[in-house]
């Protein structure tokens, strides 16, 4: 008996909020139409070679149909259209950027984590 679930999509006007809903509850969502074809062609035509190469993952914390690859940014200038789509921009700033309390030397500071694309 299988207990995998399909990601929810969301219309292509999702606000952040709901993006966000759907990540935390979820892991995940699809937004139709969030790039546009040329982007998305443009991904694939520069990653193809270096995906069909790649291994799958080989457990179940890194999954066993996923492929990883590193330098996606030197691989596809692309890339720049996908992580400053607003949707894309706002929901990762929304959750990554969060502040948080820590305590050191006996005094309780709070500090707010920044994005930092490179």
């Amino acid at each position: 008996m299988s207990s995998k679930k399909a990601l929810v999509t969301l219309a292509g006007d999702a606000s952040i909020d709901d993006i966000l809903e759907c990540l935390e509850r979820d892991g995940g969502c699809i937004v139709k139409n969030m790039l546009p074809q040329v982007t998305i062609d443009g991904l694939w035509s520069d990653l193809a070679d270096v995906l069909d190469v790649a291994p799958n993952g080989d457990g179940s914390f890194v999954g066993r149909k996923t492929k990883r690859i590193s330098g996606l940014f030197s691989r596809s200038r692309h890339m720049q259209n996908l992580i400053t789509q607003p949707q894309f921009f706002g929901a990762a700033e929304k959750h990554l950027c969060t502040p948080f309390k820590y305590w050191l030397d006996g005094v309780q500071h709070v500090s707010t984590p920044a994005l930092q694309m490179s």
